[in-house]
């Protein structure tokens, strides 16, 4: 990747937070009453151009399978995209049932609730 690219990537995930907004409406649509996350570099401020935004959506009705999870994230992305959500904004989205969530604490420094 050269170093513009970079640069232009890095400025892009600075703006995280007005993208995550437009996420959680995304998410409140088709998940109504889901909990929204945010851990990894951007909770701990320390993001790189290399970085991706890790969201954890917490969802009582979540799906037993990783395709089923996978088609309500695909739908929560291109939502996402039609509310202004950049093409391929690099969101990596974790959908989990309540009593996932334990496991999540145990292995991640900073969650914040968005």
């Amino acid at each position: 990747m050269s170093a513009k690219v970079m640069y232009m990537r890095y400025e892009l995930l600075k703006e995280w937070r007005k993208y995550i907004c437009l996420l959680k409406k995304a998410v409140e649509r088709i998940l109504p009453n889901a909990r929204i996350y945010i851990f990894g570099g951007a909770a701990e401020e320390r993001l790189t151009a290399l970085s991706d935004i890790d969201v954890l959506i917490v969802y009582e009705d979540t799906p037993s399978t990783a395709g089923e999870r996978a088609k309500i994230i695909a739908r929560i992305k291109t939502l996402a995209e039609e509310l202004g959500v950049p093409f391929a904004y690099p969101f990596e989205i974790h959908l989990i049932r309540p009593e996932e969530f334990k496991d999540y604490n145990k292995y991640v420094k900073k969650i914040i609730e968005i």
